[in-house]
C-alpha cells in the first residue's frame, strides 16, 4: 500500500526481494494504489458523516464527538504520508473497525451512510489483508449490529452480512491468484538456477575439454619449437627433420581442433529419433576420425529432443576419447531401449585405459580413473556407467540411461 494506509504485513517486500526483482521479471496482480485513494476518502467520509450529525441532531454531544474524532484520526492519517505495515496495519485496521462500530453506536446516521463507512472498511481490509482478517471484521461488525438493534440502522446488519460474504469471497479469489503468482515466481527462479546451473556446468567441460586436448597439444608444440631451435643452432640436418615432424604434429593438432569444435557443436536431430541421429552420428565419426566404426541399434528410439540431445553428447565424448586417446583402428557402437532404459556400449580395440578391470561411476571417482568430463555428463543424465578396460587390448564402455516419463 501507499502512504496514509495500511498494507499487508505478509505482503512487504525486503531489500533482498527488490533487488531480485530489479534484476529478474516476475509476475506480480496490478499495482493499484489502492492506500494512497483511501486514505483521501477517509477523511472526506469522516467529513459528511460529521456534517450529517450535526444537521440532524446537533445537541448530541457524544455523536459529534465520536464523528469528530473519526475525522481527526483521518486527517492525521492523510497527512502522515506513510506506509502503514505490520502490526502498525493490524492497529489501524482495528482502529477503523472500532470507529464504525462507535459511530453505529453512538452517532448512528442514515442507513445509507452507515452502509457507505462500512463499505469503506471493508474494501479497506480487502485491499491489505488476507481472507481470515476480512471474514474477522464482517463477523465482529454483524454480531455487534444484531447486538445493539438499532432503529435508524433497521437492516444494516443484513447490508453488512452481505457485503462481507461478497468481500469474503472476493478476498479468498485474490489470495488464490497471489499463491498462484508466488507459486510461478518461485518455478521460474528454479528454472534459472537450473539454467545457471546447467551453463556452469557445460562451461566446466568445455575447459576441462580444451585442457586435455588442443592446450595439451599447443604446450608440446611449443617445447618442440624450443628443441628445434636449439637443433637448427647446432645441426641442420637434425633440425629440418625436427622440423618435419612438427609440420605432422600440426597437421594432428589442426584435426584435433576441427574435432573440437565438431564436438563443441550441438547434436542435430532434425526431427530423428534418437537412434537414427546416433547411427549418423557413428557415421560422421567414423569419416572424420578416420576409425572402423560398425553401429547396432533398434527400430527408431523414441524420447524428448533435450534427453535425446544429451545422450548423443555422452556418446560423441565417447567417440572423441576414444579417437585422441585410444589409438583405436576399430570401434564397435550398440544402442538398445531396454524397458524405461537407453543402453549404449562402445567397445574399440585400442590401448585401453592406465587401469585394468570394470569399474562403475561412483568407484571411477572416488579413484579418479576414467574421462573427466564423460563423468560429469553420465552424472548430469543419472546414468550408470561401467567402464572395463584391458591395457593392451582396448576398453569397453557400457552406459545405461533412464529416460524420464512423458
Amino acid at each position: 500500500m501507499n502512504s496514509g494506509s495500511y498494507s499487508h504485513p505478509a505482503r512487504a517486500v525486503g531489500a533482498d526481494d527488490a533487488l531480485a526483482g530489479s534484476l529478474q521479471p516476475a509476475l506480480s496482480l496490478p499495482d493499484i494504489s489502492w492506500g494512497r485513494y483511501l486514505s483521501l476518502f477517509r477523511p472526506l467520509l469522516a467529513a459528511v458523516f460529521l456534517v450529517v450529525q450535526l444537521l440532524a441532531d446537533p445537541r448530541s454531544i457524544q455523536a459529534i464527538a465520536v464523528a469528530s474524532a473519526f475525522l481527526v484520526y483521518s486527517a492525521l492519517v492523510a497527512i502522515s504520508q506513510r506506509a502503514i505495515t505490520g502490526n502498525r496495519a493490524l492497529a489501524a485496521l482495528l482502529v477503523d473497525t472500532l470507529f464504525f462500530l462507535l459511530l453505529c453506536g453512538f452517532a448512528p446516521g442514515p442507513v445509507w451512510l452507515s452502509s457507505l463507512v462500512f463499505l469503506f472498511l471493508i474494501g479497506a481490509t480487502v485491499s491489505a489483508f488476507h481472507t481470515l482478517e476480512v471474514l474477522f471484521v464482517t463477523a465482529v461488525c454483524f454480531l455487534f449490529l444484531l447486538a445493539i438493534r438499532t432503529p435508524q440502522l433497521g437492516g444494516l446488519e443484513i447490508t453488512v452480512l452481505v457485503l462481507g460474504l461478497f468481500a469474503v469471497a472476493a478476498s479468498s479469489r485474490l489470495q488464490h491468484h497471489e499463491s498462484a503468482i508466488a507459486a510461478l515466481n518461485q518455478k521460474a527462479a528454479d528454472w534459472r538456477d537450473a539454467e545457471a546451473r546447467a551453463r556452469d556446468l557445460e562451461r566446466q567441460k568445455i575447459a576441462d575439454d580444451f585442457h586435455d586436448g588442443p592446450l595439451q597439444c599447443l604446450i608440446s608444440f611449443q617445447m618442440r619449437l624450443v628443441v628445434l631451435r636449439r637443433l637448427l643452432e647446432r645441426d641442420r640436418e637434425a633440425g629440418m627433420s625436427e622440423l618435419q615432424m612438427l609440420q605432422d604434429i600440426s597437421v594432428r593438432q589442426l584435426r584435433e581442433l576441427r574435432n573440437f569444435v565438431r564436438s563443441m557443436r550441438p547434436p542435430e536431430l532434425d526431427g530423428a529419433s534418437l537412434s537414427i541421429a546416433a547411427r549418423r552420428l557413428a557415421e560422421t565419426f567414423q569419416k572424420e576420425a578416420g576409425l572402423a566404426v560398425t553401429f547396432e541399434g533398434d527400430g527408431p528410439i523414441e524420447t524428448s529432443p533435450e534427453v535425446s540431445g544429451d545422450i548423443l553428447q555422452l556418446m560423441g565424448e565417447a567417440l572423441n576419447n576414444v579417437h585422441k586417446h585410444a589409438r583405436a583402428t576399430r570401434v564397435a557402437v550398440s544402442m538398445h531401449k531396454v524397458g524405461r532404459n537407453v543402453e549404449i556400449a562402445i567397445d574399440d580395440n585400442g590401448t585401453g585405459f592406465n587401469f585394468s578391470g570394470s569399474y562403475t561411476l561412483d568407484e571411477l571417482e572416488l579413484l579418479r580413473l576414467g574421462p573427466v568430463s564423460l563423468k560429469r555428463r553420465a552424472r548430469s543424465l543419472s546414468a550408470d556407467v561401467a567402464l572395463e578396460s584391458k591395457p593392451g587390448r582396448g576398453s569397453s564402455l557400457k552406459i545405461k540411461v533412464p529416460i524420464p516419463s512423458a
